[in-house]
């Protein structure tokens, strides 16, 4: 056999193997179903773009935009923090800490999810009136609140799912939410409910989520001998406690800013050029989203491995393998999303109306940026599970600050347009740094202990190591 057919024989075979892997079947199994659950998401976003018209979508967008700025501002959003010691606790058979640390992670969410009802219920109408002069949409604003404390549910859900490596099982959840609203957005807008009635579809649908997924990890947690994760408790986590008020300190540092950096623009949009451009600035965002849903998949596969390894000290495997995921998984999808960019301005109108084409180019802008991350679509992961998390904080300080400064005064003189430019430069960079950061310095941490216990108790008993 000549050497070229030796080549390709094994080729073919190290493909063959690689299909094979349950890290490529479960990211396949996840990322079909984020496809169609974009699929649903589109097709709801479309019916209301086209049912509402320019006007009235954009004052949805405006709506929404408040409450979920809020909830970014006021919540810690669990998933990640849990996944990171679930994953570590699991490992070294740890049932009473991962019970608490479910228990932890469940009422941290839901409290501070009825907090922002109560903040929003509260002073909804002073930004109705006084910042978007739409007086009579504050109901609306407490309405679409409501669904955020069942909806709290379902991060510390997501996290027990994944790291029980029950991905089939989240992936059909993954479907709940965009299904279930596009059935309800239609049945409102046909029943002619208007803006309500989209608000409504989307409130009801994240909450029937939040509430499935805490019922089906409540069950997979009974399963496996660890009963109910609201029997445990929060004192089990003992020595770690400090370390893990940490985490979720800097996580809602992080999540704050995040949100302000979502929300924020569409906000200042609607302010100082009208609900017109805050629903096409909302529009490309959503599409942005959807290009970076197969990156949230791959994510979500490999954090709870990434935490694992990073447990157990394999430092320079992690690195071998961040480059490996880079050139193999990021940089075809990467690649792909660029391809995409020319066919948006025949698909655009088609699915969203002629109306909706000044959207184009902001959207084909900021896919550049679901490129960029995509290509890297583990560095949030690692500065996570590796412990970083006050690093990737400070850096997402100088991110948001940066891009709201610049993106105030673009939005004066270039609109949704000028925000569109400023957001996908400031993504792309961070992204760039942070991922050349994690590359040549893989092994630094900046603050993170590597033991289960604070110092005197590694002292004590140097040989339990877990983080």
């Amino acid at each position: 056999m000549s050497l070229q057919s030796n080549v390709q024989a094994n080729f073919l075979i190290r493909a063959a193997a690689s299909l094979k892997h349950p890290l490529v079947s479960d990211i396949s199994c996840l990322t079909a179903a984020q496809y169609v659950a974009a699929g649903l998401g589109l097709l709801a976003t479309a019916l209301a773009a086209r049912a509402l018209g320019p006007a009235d979508f954009g004052k949805f967008a405006l709506i929404t935009a408040y409450p979920i700025l809020l909830w970014s501002a006021m919540s810690v959003k669990s998933v990640s923090i849990t996944t990171r010691y679930l994953s570590g606790f699991k490992a070294q058979g740890r049932e009473s800490q991962l019970r608490g640390m479910c228990k932890l992670g469940y009422s941290l969410d839901l409290m501070l999810a009825c907090l922002v009802l109560v903040v929003v219920s509260l002073t909804g109408w002073w930004v109705a009136q006084s910042f978007y002069n739409l007086p009579r949409s504050a109901w609306l604003m407490s309405l679409f609140a409501a669904s955020f404390p069942p909806a709290s549910l379902r991060g510390t859900s997501q996290a027990v799912l994944s790291v029980y490596s029950r991905f089939r099982l989240l992936a059909g959840f993954q479907l709940l939410d965009p299904g279930l609203t596009l059935f309800l957005v239609a049945v409102f807008l046909l029943s002619g409910f208007g803006v309500a009635g989209v608000i409504v579809a989307h409130a009801l649908g994240q909450a029937a989520a939040g509430l499935a997924l805490m019922l089906a990890a409540t069950r997979v947690l009974h399963q496996h001998g660890l009963g109910f994760w609201w029997q445990g408790s929060v004192s089990s986590l003992g020595c770690l406690r400090r370390e893990i008020s940490a985490f979720f300190g800097w996580n809602f540092l992080a999540v704050t800013l995040n949100g302000l950096l979502n929300q924020a623009p569409i906000m200042a949009l609607g302010s100082l050029r009208g609900p017109i451009e805050a629903g096409h600035y909302r529009l490309a965002f959503s599409l942005m989203t959807v290009g970076s849903y197969l990156e949230a998949s791959m994510g979500r596969v490999t954090y709870p491995l990434l935490s694992a390894r990073w447990a157990a000290g394999e430092r320079e495997s992690i690195k071998n393998s961040l480059w490996r995921w880079t050139l193999r998984g990021g940089l075809p999808i990467s690649l792909l999303l660029l391809l995409s960019i020319p066919v948006l301005p025949s698909l655009i109108p088609i699915v969203f109306g002629q109306v909706y084409s000044p959207v184009i180019e902001a959207i084909q802008i900021m896919m550049v940026a679901a490129a960029v991350s995509v290509l890297f679509f583990w560095v949030t992961n690692f500065y996570y599970a590796s412990g970083r998390i006050g690093l990737w904080t400070k850096a997402v300080l100088i991110n948001t600050v940066l891009v709201l400064a610049l993106g105030w005064f673009s939005i004066q003189h270039w609109g949704f347009l000028g925000m569109a430019a400023v957001f996908t430069l400031g993504k792309s960079a961070f992204t760039l740094l942070l991922a050349g950061n994690t590359l040549i310095f893989p092994g630094h941490q900046d603050g993170a202990s590597d033991d289960i216990c604070n110092t005197v108790e590694k002292s004590r008993r140097g040989h339990d190591r877990l983080f």
